[in-house]
């Protein structure tokens, strides 16, 4: 009997002394945040086309498109149904609210690779 209880006792302090580790890594997901697409293909187009100096930077009251979540919302607003960003994309070139606003027009591939995204749910976050 006292050797049976040796070895609970041993059990428990062992389960114990393993359990009470600081250092175990805790993986922390973030809903719908696969960064894949959006840091290789999608960031560095709004980088280049509308995070740019006086206009998506953050520097006005524009929305900030170097944050995500306000990249989310434009996404989010629709115009005839349309996301805002794509809607606006598309406008003619003479058109005010086109963008880019530096009087250039984004690619097609560049189009396609955001139209793509945001049909795949526009999965991506803030690193």
């Amino acid at each position: 009997m006292i050797h049976r209880k040796a070895h609970l006792w041993s059990f428990f302090l062992l389960a114990l002394l393993t359990s009470c580790r600081s250092d175990q890594f805790v993986e922390v997901v973030v809903p719908n945040c696969d960064t894949t697409m959006y840091q290789r293909e999608i960031r560095p187009i709004i980088l280049a086309n509308c995070s740019i100096s006086g206009c998506h930077d953050g520097t006005n009251s524009n929305p900030n498109f170097n944050k995500y979540l306000m990249l989310k919302e434009i996404i989010d607003t629709k115009i005839n149904g349309t996301p805002e960003i794509l809607y606006r994309i598309d406008l003619p070139l003479s058109n005010i609210d086109h963008m880019p606003n530096n009087g250039q027009i984004l690619s097609s591939t560049d189009r396609t690779k955001i139209e793509v995204w945001i049909n795949a749910g526009y999965p991506g976050c803030d690193l």
